[in-house]
């Protein structure tokens, strides 16, 4: 995560910091020149989850913070789950 993902936005900001955030990711993904960023079905959901916080965000249902800890949690279990995946593959 970048460090403006952990500024504290307001609720229902037009543009908040976890708003900015996802649209840099979204921006850094586009710009990725590995092919398994474009494609991979883990990136696809984190992008979409981040997408729908920021959405969220935006309508003042979610603050920053709910968003990024909600990403964050995303974030862990996909991890966890390419490690298991990882090992699996090493047996």
């Amino acid at each position: 995560m970048t460090d403006s993902a952990m500024g504290y936005g307001k609720q229902g900001q037009d543009h908040s910091d976890f708003s900015e955030m996802v649209l840099c990711l979204k921006t850094a993904i586009a710009e990725d020149r590995r092919p398994a960023m474009s494609s991979d079905a883990r990136v696809k959901l984190y992008v979409l989850k981040a997408e729908q916080l920021r959405q969220q965000v935006q309508r003042g249902e979610l603050t920053d913070l709910e968003a990024r800890l909600a990403l964050q949690e995303l974030y862990v279990r996909l991890r966890q789950e390419e490690n298991v995946e990882r090992a699996l593959r090493a047996l």
